[in-house]
């Protein structure tokens, strides 16, 4: 016997501007977003209501797309080309066709940044940019739709924090095979990690692999600071992503030798047991480092093993308590004048939006 079919609510067909107004009520009231390009408009809006993708976007409904991000520094933008590098190679590796050169791309970026106007006081910038299939259909493949869309929306960054934070190994599946070494617009596990993290008060959560070595954060790269004060993190195995604020972090590690505050710096294996008796713990991502104060509980501290008695026993101690430590301040000192410079950076040119 079928079941009584139960009152359908009628529902509101809107007309376009009592659309767009029901959006902009919609709008979260902490939104910080400046400006948006979107390749289907070819041009960019500064209302964040407008700030919207088509749902036939096979990025919305099917996750194929590739992104990439560059921060905004005192009026110029760090690392915007190797993280086009890094887009452009995604794309190939996602199958995105698409006729966009770097430098086209370099340029929308670049508008899009000034259209949103000058940075306030004590706040940078960052910038976030999709590739995408397409759009067209609802299909699986892409081959239904048009030409691959380019998107850019450029937010606040109030920075990285510098006081240290705690964070959790988590037990969410890592991504394996090309999800781990592409970046994708498939965050899921990465969002699930980063929950099950901050539900013990953590940020971003600490990826373990099956033969119990540090892997990544959701976000970023790990690294440590041993007690022979070598710097170490994970290799670029194909299984986690090729970081770019990591790399700048190694560049600098010559430096930090010649300062006394490294004896050597690798990639290496680096146990999950190791994350307790570190000296120190750094998360690398999105162009700056974060310090771990606490792990899994534990505090990050400067340990020391010292053998007693007839040598059959180790005694541990903690030698300082946990605060970021002497190779974080420097390489936050020394990435903050990286931006600074011109090598990694474009200046924005905002002359071009302003009366």
């Amino acid at each position: 016997m079928a079941l009584p079919s139960p009152k359908v609510t009628k529902l509101p067909v809107l007309q376009q501007d009592a659309w767009v107004e029901r959006l902009r009520a919609a709008l979260p009231p902490t939104s910080s977003w400046r400006s948006f390009y979107s390749s289907l408009a070819g041009g960019i809006v500064t209302d964040s209501a407008l700030m919207l993708l088509p749902i036939d976007d096979h990025m919305v409904h099917r996750g194929h797309a590739v992104f990439d991000t560059c921060n905004v520094h005192n009026d110029r933008a760090y690392g915007l080309h190797f993280h086009l590098d890094r887009l452009l190679k995604s794309a190939a590796t996602a199958r995105i066709e698409h006729s966009y050169t770097k430098e086209v791309l370099r340029d929308i970026v670049l508008a899009t940044i000034a259209a949103g106007g000058r940075s306030k006081k004590g706040m940078d910038a960052f910038a976030k940019f999709w590739l995408s299939a397409g759009r067209g259909d609802f299909m699986v493949s892409p081959r239904g739709c048009g030409d691959a869309i380019f998107y850019v929306v450029v937010t606040d960054f109030p920075g990285h924090p510098s006081e240290g934070i705690e964070e959790w190994v988590v037990k969410v599946p890592m991504k394996t095979g090309l999800m781990a070494s592409c970046k994708t617009n498939n965050y899921l596990l990465n969002a699930l990690a980063a929950m099950e993290s901050q539900d013990k008060g953590g940020m971003e959560g600490i990826w373990v692999n099956d033969a119990g070595n540090v892997a990544e954060t959701c976000m970023g790269n790990v690294a440590i600071v041993d007690q022979e004060g070598v710097l170490r993190s994970p290799h670029y195995d194909g299984s986690i992503l090729a970081g770019t604020t990591l790399l700048r972090v190694f560049a600098f590690a010559p430096q930090l030798i010649q300062d006394g505050l490294l004896t050597s710096f690798k990639f290496d294996v680096v146990r999950a047991s190791e994350l307790e008796e570190a000296k120190e713990i750094l998360l690398c991502g999105g162009g700056g480092v974060t310090p771990v104060v606490s792990i899994n509980g534990i505090t990050v501290g400067r340990v020391k093993k010292e053998t007693i008695g007839d040598g059959t026993a180790e005694e541990t101690s903690k030698t300082e308590a946990a605060k970021p430590g002497p190779v974080f301040w420097a390489l936050r000192k020394l990435l903050a004048a990286d931006m600074e410079g011109a090598e990694f950076t474009d200046a924005v040119p905002y002359e071009l939006y302003e009366d």
